[in-house]
């Protein structure tokens, strides 16, 4: 076996492990969300876009996995920029307004299944973007095991 090519293989395995591990720790951190105490949720959130961090520079420097876990990094802060703006904005910005935290519970969590399940246009919704969804693959075509394959490989569907 050439030694630069087992060098290769043996780096392309840890870089893959190693942001498997840490997406895995991410979700368990993001778990502290559940609890519904914002100050736990809060530092789960913090903690889990430091192993995010972490993991993106861990890995290639170069190369398919880096592109795509910067984007996946970008697009997550985003997101949960985007929803802690509207959920919570005193625990979002905390410390910027001010050092008191608030001490109440969040109120999203309490009611969270009972308003999923009495909201009809929000199940209408998700059906429609399930149904668009289903769609999408049929249209690229990925029931097709080759394709699907080729997918994940190069990331491109056609």
């Amino acid at each position: 076996v050439d030694p630069g090519e087992a060098a290769l293989a043996s780096v392309t395995t840890a870089g893959r492990a190693v942001a498997f591990a840490g997406s895995i720790v991410v979700v368990a951190l993001l778990g502290l969300f559940a609890i519904g105490i914002p100050l736990i949720a809060n530092l789960g959130l913090s903690a889990a876009m430091v192993v995010g961090i972490v993991v993106l520079l861990a890995t290639h420097r170069s190369g398919r996995m880096r592109r795509n876990l910067m984007v996946m990094m970008a697009g997550w802060l985003i997101h949960l920029l985007a929803d802690g703006v509207w959920l919570e904005p005193r625990v979002l910005w905390w410390p910027f307004g001010g050092w008191s935290f608030p001490a109440e519970a969040a109120p999203f969590w309490p009611g969270a299944w009972e308003r999923a399940g009495s909201d009809l246009w929000r199940w209408l919704a998700e059906g429609i973007g399930l149904l668009y969804l289903g769609g999408l693959w049929r249209r690229a075509g990925l029931g097709s095991r080759e394709v699907r394959r080729r997918f994940l490989v190069t990331g491109k569907l056609s």
